[in-house]
């Protein structure tokens, strides 16, 4: 994924590397057993305590207490969102939430709910979206400044002059403050004199990024709890931190069989598997890169599986396998990844086909996450999409990718891309819109009703675009029923699909039905023959429910009767 971005604040407090939040929620790896980020939420007066706060945060928190915006342009793992998350719980009394923009949502057409504090991070947007947004801004403050809001927006340093007035400039804090505040926030504090007089430790952060130090942090922690030798655990702490390289490309160098290299891969890759898993793995690895042995082996012949295993680095412990040195699993994958790249292709195809055959997906989808690259992860989900069995996990890849601050924006675009495409297969169609009517829309509504309404053009798609809706319509009633006012004015979507979505969203809400209903009736703008086939659409929609779909359709055709005589006369004829 993308250390880089670690969150300063609350890294250690969950265990893992921090990607995302909502509401001060963040997406961690799951290191007791690796697989895909998990949500967890986060408060922000925790998050506050493992904050350091970075030169010139006082200067931040006067401008955007005054101002209402403001624009940081840090480069990547100093700490830029945790800063910004503390920036608007300095404010004081704010819901919290991260948004999202795009070519069809920009950031002048959101919508600003009272009393709140947004997070917009363009760190990994491309510069269209960069220039739309600062393009928009004035009209959005302004949006901000009816509502009691606030923004801070998180910019690439390149982009940072077209927010010049905006902008304030944040210089991180020292590595070893922040290693401390992790430490002392993880009830650790009594060890961190030792760790710091460690003479590797401190070469170490010298140059570290705030980043950097939170990972160490988490990685402080995670040995601590194992009761090791000191002097070995301070040696794993450091050679994770630099994906232990050295000792990888020493392993590599002394182990040039083939075999031996496969059996690494697959010991890395299926995290807590069977043994005869991971060497059947391996086997297969070897069969999709052509591997041919130079002579046959026989099955008595050289070492046994365990022998083999423990070659690798790799421990059995109640016929799981598993890698025991931190991080060494994901070092392993990157390392092979980097330094072959004629293996990518083989690799990637491999890694995609093992759910179904030899091991966990979800291990497998946090392995592919670990790579960094959009194109691969969403390889992996067309694949995935396209076997029942492996449709859920389809679904949580996407979901991870596409919430994940460095993957993120690339994924989203995908998922747009597809939304527009005719010819893509329904059952990722049908993947693509469960995400949006589930984590993505919760989170970026927005942005999942563009996509949801690119979907909706494809008559094959009705339910699966109706489920979406309902879904997305749990937590964002409002923003669903004036999108799907806005296609019904627009004829964007199908008629028949936008008059049951609203239809739908009357009967789920009671309190809420009469004003869905006004929206629908006022979509139609007096037209005579819309208004007539609204009525047929309500009574056939009335024909497949009880008594509550009576009672909607009742109350509909009661506000069409107080149109104008005349129209009412039309409807009639």
């Amino acid at each position: 994924m993308t250390p880089g971005d670690t969150d300063n604040a609350v890294h250690a407090a969950v265990g893992g590397d921090v990607y995302q939040f909502r509401d001060v929620s963040v997406v961690t790896h799951n290191y007791a057993r690796r697989g895909l980020p998990v949500s967890t939420v986060l408060d922000a007066g925790r998050a506050a305590s493992r904050f350091v706060r970075p030169g010139g945060f006082g200067v931040a928190l006067a401008r955007l207490a005054g101002d209402r915006v403001v624009v940081l342009a840090s480069r990547r793992g100093t700490g830029r969102r945790t800063a910004a998350t503390c920036l608007l719980d300095g404010v004081g009394g704010l819901s919290l939430a991260e948004i999202e923009v795009d070519e069809e949502s920009p950031l002048a057409k959101h919508p600003v709910s009272p009393r709140h504090g947004y997070l917009l991070d363009l760190t990994t947007a491309d510069d269209r979206t960069v220039e739309q947004t600062a393009t928009g801004l004035a009209a959005f403050r302004a949006k901000l400044s009816a509502e009691g809001s606030w923004l801070v927006l998180v910019v690439p340093p390149a982009h940072g002059h077209l927010f010049e007035a905006e902008l304030v400039d944040l210089r991180p804090p020292a590595a070893d403050e922040v290693l401390l505040a992790h430490l002392a926030a993880d009830g650790l504090d009594d060890q961190a004199d030792k760790w710091l007089a460690e003479p590797e430790v401190r070469r170490l952060l010298a140059g570290a990024r705030v980043s950097d130090a939170a990972r160490m942090a988490d990685l402080v922690r995670r040995v601590s709890a194992q009761d090791g030798d000191f002097a070995q655990c301070c040696a794993d702490v450091v050679a994770a931190l630099r994906d232990w390289s050295d000792q990888l490309t020493a392993e590599f160098r002394a182990h040039p069989d083939v075999p031996w290299r496969a059996l690494l891969l697959a010991a890395a890759v299926l995290d807590q598997a069977h043994p005869d898993s991971v060497l059947a793995a391996s086997e297969a690895l070897l069969r999709a890169t052509g591997y041919v042995a130079e002579e046959e082996v026989h099955p008595l012949a050289g070492e046994g599986l365990a022998a083999r295993l423990a070659s690798v680095g790799a421990v059995v412990d109640n016929d799981r396998v598993r890698l025991p040195k931190p991080d060494y699993a994901r070092s392993v994958l990157g390392y092979a990844w980097r330094d072959f790249p004629a293996l990518r292709d083989h690799l990637v195809r491999w890694m995609i086909s093992l759910p179904e055959r030899y091991g966990d997906g979800e291990v497998v989808a946090g392995h592919l996450m670990d790579l960094a690259v959009p194109s691969v992860l969403t390889t992996a989900v067309a694949a995935w999409a396209e076997r029942t069995p492996l449709r859920r996990l389809a679904e949580r890849l996407l979901v991870a990718g596409a919430l994940d601050t460095g993957l993120g924006f690339a994924v989203r675009r995908t998922i747009y891309d597809w939304s527009c495409r005719r010819d893509l297969s329904t059952p990722l169609s049908t993947v693509a819109l469960a995400v949006c009517g589930g984590e993505l829309g919760q989170r970026y509504p927005q942005v999942a009703l563009t996509r949801i309404g690119h979907f909706a053009a494809r008559e094959e798609l009705a339910q699966p675009v109706l489920d979406a809706l309902s879904s997305l319509a749990h937590k964002h009633f409002t923003q669903v029923v004036i999108r799907l006012r806005r296609w019904l004015g627009e004829g964007t979507a199908p008629w028949d699909l936008v008059v049951t979505a609203l239809l739908d969203a009357a009967e789920s809400e009671q309190d809420g039905r009469g004003w869905i209903l006004d929206q629908l009736v006022a979509a139609c703008s007096g037209r005579p023959q819309d208004l007539g086939a609204l009525e047929l659409a309500a009574l056939r929609w009335r024909g497949a429910g009880g008594a509550d779909r009576q009672r909607v359709q009742e109350l509909l055709l009661a506000k069409v009767n107080r149109a104008d005589p005349l129209v009412r006369a039309a409807i009639s004829s």
